[in-house]
């Protein structure tokens, strides 16, 4: 069985799903850990939450997804507000993966300059902003705060309804 075969159906078999705390109980106990039937499923890792079933480790809000309109997202699941770990249904939008990268709100682990959209070139400090796939490249600045404000002007511009 690949992972995505899981139905809505057998998805409530296995866990209860609580949309006003957001949280996921065990109905039906694996044979392996009996111990686990009625205890609160799932663990948090990198920000998102995951819970396993029938030996199937899943994105909990994609579970949510499937739990509530009952069919697996044809896109990513954008978490409308930025935090990973809101899977309320009301938070959650079938986006495909371009309009998801844009409610990005905080700069990968690997940024040296602490601001979205910026790198340092040269001694100096580019901004950037991907739009439709590719590229666009805002300049060249002094200083990463300059860069940062350039990134935001056109991310308001490019991408309407961005909360930055």
């Amino acid at each position: 069985m690949a992972a995505n075969d899981l139905t809505a159906q057998q998805l409530r078999e296995y866990l209860h799903y609580e949309p006003a705390s957001d949280t996921w109980t065990r109905i039906a106990a694996h044979k392996m850990r009996p111990d686990r039937q009625g205890k609160p499923a799932g663990c948090r890792d990198n920000g998102y939450w995951h819970v396993q079933v029938r030996g199937f480790k899943y994105k909990a809000h994609r579970l949510v997804w499937l739990w509530h309109y009952g069919t697996w997202p044809s896109g990513h699941i954008d978490h409308i507000d930025g935090d990973r770990s809101n899977n309320r249904i009301e938070n959650l939008r079938d986006a495909p993966r371009n309009i998801n990268a844009q409610n990005q709100r905080k700069p990968h682990a690997n940024n040296t300059t602490g601001f979205l959209g910026v790198h340092r070139l040269s001694g100096k400090f580019a901004a950037r902003l991907s739009l439709n796939g590719k590229r666009l490249y805002l300049g060249m600045f002094d200083t990463a705060e300059d860069a940062y404000a350039a990134y935001l002007k056109a991310k308001r511009e490019h991408h309407p309804g961005c909360t930055l």
